[in-house]
């Protein structure tokens, strides 16, 4: 407390986590052949409509440290105003220790599903027992990591922010709130690193992320209130291309594409599987597209010079009414558009000017760069659209009871737009529009997103008719979330991303974009609770029911066209989707 009208807070803190996994897939029970991480693993094998394997495990350990302050004072000027400033800084280090597809990724979609599948893989968790030689003739490529560091990747990171608002009563039937925040995150974006030639130390650091905010909130009458505000708000930007690029600095996956031999799936690289040294020693890249060199293929996206933060404009306008003694009523519009989403794309492809469609990935005389494989970028380009009517009903507890009802009417889009064509331009990559369409279907296009839903309710209340008796409850309606269908192959051979690329089927017609629209949920919930005092004591029974009615509720489905169980639901551990379940419990208040 510094007087009567200031106080200031400082905070500092440390969280450490860490993080395994290994794999359940394994080699006889044991570790994948020179696995050079954790145990277990094997290759894996995508099929149309299905895949099986599992790459070796991973370790992850993140430290965090931070420290904040906040100093909030009061004045009366033009009205009474509270003023906050602070500021804050984290410093977080990630140490990954991952083996990422270094076990191998065999792209065996060129063709139908073999009929006698199952004996191909007669146990599924120990890969010593399967028999890949049938697949070669459906296989595109292959491709596996090898590394010169073991697979140790350490990622720090530093964030900052600094924020003013100031919350002014301007008059007694008027209130603002007037605001801006300021933050920065350094090193999740690969600033400073080297990783010709898509890197070469030209990502620059994201300072501009500057977001002013507004609201206020005005008194009609004493039963009356109107709300709203805008504001532009940042958010972190992902750290997975972050750690991607780390490990692509250091490692090479030498791209094998399918040369016709009936042992390829077996024997991809036709003899022992190359180091890293070989790799780079006799990479296309390195070696002016000799004869026999491998084309190095970039396993998972890795970060560029147009990154920059996430962030989100958000406004909403409402009123909230109270009626009687002890009762609300309102109603809001709220708007999100998230801008800087992220969206994954593989800039070695070109496309036909006359379809607009890409040509596959495997077909090397139209790669951009043809001494490379696959090259994927993560890009936060994508964007969303949230609007939505948000209405609720409020009772205070009274007369012996209480309730809460809300009702959501929303739409939900999201998109991103057609991909770039890009070169190298005096050693730094740098890309420019297609003068024509894409097919949408290749980069996704703009419409309505996987889980959007129209409509929302929740319902709850409590009851004590007396005798230490509390009955509550609460009733919750979804209608159907809307998801992605999917061929199960990547016909149009992108080759990296294929959930999202999977809408072609063979027969040249398009899968509708997040067509599937799930089933509608009700759940209700109950509890009764009994309270015996004991002096200054109680002791309370409770008896919950979770989804007393038993209903099937679903919140995931099959959703690959090729396969069997197309269009059914699958488990889904959430609790909203669970069957009856019943607890019992007891509280001791003194």
């Amino acid at each position: 407390m510094l007087g009567t009208r200031a106080v200031n807070e400082i905070k500092g803190g440390a969280s450490l986590f860490n993080y395994t996994r290994d794999a359940a897939v394994t080699w006889k029970g044991g570790c994948f052949p020179d696995a050079p991480v954790r145990c277990g693993g094997s290759k894996v094998i995508s099929l149309r409509s299905y895949s099986i394997g599992q790459a070796v495990g991973q370790d992850q350990t993140q430290n965090n440290y931070s420290i904040r302050d906040d100093y909030t004072f009061s004045f009366d000027k033009l009205g009474r105003q509270d003023v906050k400033v602070g500021g804050e800084y984290i410093r977080q280090q990630t140490l990954i220790l991952w083996c990422a597809s270094c076990t191998g990724t065999l792209d065996a979609t060129n063709g139908a599903v073999p009929a006698s599948i199952e004996s191909l893989f007669p146990v599924w968790n120990d890969a010593s027992t399967w028999n890949l030689a049938p697949l070669s003739a459906i296989s595109r490529r292959f491709t596996m990591n090898v590394s010169n560091t073991n697979f140790h990747y350490k990622i720090p990171q530093s964030l900052y922010a600094a924020w003013l608002q100031d919350d002014w009563k301007v008059a007694s039937r008027l209130t603002l709130n007037l605001g801006v925040r300021y933050d920065v995150q350094a090193g999740a974006n690969s600033e400073g690193y080297v990783f010709a030639p898509w890197i070469n130390n030209d990502i620059p650091y994201d300072l501009n992320n500057v977001g002013p905010r507004v609201g206020f909130a005005y008194t009609l009458d004493d039963r009356t209130v109107i709300r709203g505000g805008y504001g532009l708000f940042y958010s972190q930007a992902s750290t997975d291309e972050g750690h991607q690029t780390a490990e692509a600095v250091h490692q090479a996956a030498a791209e094998a594409l399918y040369d016709g031999r009936a042992d390829f799936a077996v024997n991809p690289y036709n003899g022992p599987t190359p180091t890293y040294a070989q790799v780079m020693a006799n990479a296309c890249d390195q070696s002016g597209n000799a004869p026999g060199c491998y084309r190095r293929s970039i396993t998972d996206e890795i970060n560029s010079t147009w990154r920059r933060m996430p962030y989100a404009r958000q406004g909403s306008i409402g009123m909230e009414r109270q009626v009687g003694a002890d009762m609300s009523v309102q109603a809001d519009y709220v708007y999100t558009g998230g801008r800087g989403e992220e969206v994954d794309t593989n800039i070695n492809l070109s496309y036909n000017p006359a379809t607009g469609v890409n040509y596959p990935s495997a077909d090397l005389a139209h790669r951009p760069f043809q001494d490379w494989a696959i090259v994927p970028l993560g890009l936060l380009e994508g964007y969303s659209t949230y609007k939505g009517l948000e209405t609720s009903f409020n009772k205070r507890f009274s007369h012996r009871w209480q309730a809460e009802g809300t009702y959501t009417y929303s739409h939900f889009r999201d998109g991103s737009d057609q991909p770039q064509q890009y070169s190298i331009v005096n050693g730094s990559l740098t890309r420019t529009p297609y003068p024509f369409a894409i097919a949408p279907d290749v980069y996704g296009g703009y419409g309505l997103a996987a889980t959007d839903q129209r409509h929302r309710a929740v319902l709850n209340g409590i009851y004590s008719p007396g005798l230490g008796i509390q009955v509550s409850g609460l009733y919750f309606y979804g209608s159907g979330s809307r998801v992605a269908t999917r061929y199960g192959s990547d016909v149009r051979d992108v080759g990296f991303n294929l959930m999202a690329t999977q809408r072609l089927r063979p027969n040249g017609t398009i899968i509708a974009r997040n067509d599937f629209v799930g089933l509608p949920i009700h759940r209700v919930d109950v509890r009764v609770q009994k309270s015996v005092a004991f002096g200054h004591r109680t002791l309370s029974g409770i008896v919950d029911v979770f989804n007393l009615f038993n209903r099937a509720n679903y919140g995931s489905y099959t959703l690959t066209e090729t396969s069997a169980l197309y269009g059914k639901p699958s488990y889904n551990s959430n609790l909203a989707y669970q069957a009856r379940m019943v607890q019992f419990g007891f509280r001791l208040a003194f």
